[in-house]
């Protein structure tokens, strides 16, 4: 399989900063981002609202019918929800990464051989421009959520 990748982020700017760290992990291991033919697409996922996590949803779907050959990998809070709670949305996926486990989520790539084979010529692409990147400023992680078990948050369980 080929050694590209494209990535999605849903939620907020922790998410974002976790995603433009794995996407510096990934091109620093060898892979390539590719919005034409990835080998693998990444979803980090959040779970704060039904409507983020249905997004979530409806963008696997999509991916799923546009790259049918690519590996699907979430993770992110709704990953984590759906391995806590053993939800049927585990099966729309391939690999499924908990918060616990994000930090190593290029090693656990590598690790399951996803890069296995010479690396394809493909069309590669700058990766998709957001807001957060427009900017030109640093995103600087400093939080993982919130400890405090408000009555309407899922946010620490997670």
């Amino acid at each position: 399989m080929k050694k590209t990748f494209q990535s999605f982020v849903f939620g907020c700017r922790v998410n974002e900063a976790e995603r433009v760290k794995i996407d510096k992990e990934l091109v620093e291991a060898g892979y390539t981002i590719d919005l034409t033919s990835p080998s693998f697409l990444i979803i980090n996922t959040c779970a704060i609202t039904g409507k983020a996590e249905r997004e979530a949803k409806q963008l696997i779907n999509q991916l799923r019918k546009r790259h049918p050959e690519a590996k699907i990998v979430v993770t992110g809070c709704s990953a984590t929800l759906w391995i806590k709670y053993n939800t049927e949305d585990i099966k729309l996926v391939d690999i499924i990464v908990p918060n616990s486990a994000k930090s190593s989520l290029v090693n656990t790539l590598q690790t399951l051989q996803i890069d296995a084979g010479p690396l394809a010529t493909c069309e590669v692409a700058k990766p998709a421009q957001d807001k957060f990147r427009r900017s030109n400023r640093l995103l600087v992680k400093i939080q993982d959520g919130c400890q405090r078990y408000c009555s309407y948050c899922i946010v620490p369980y997670l």
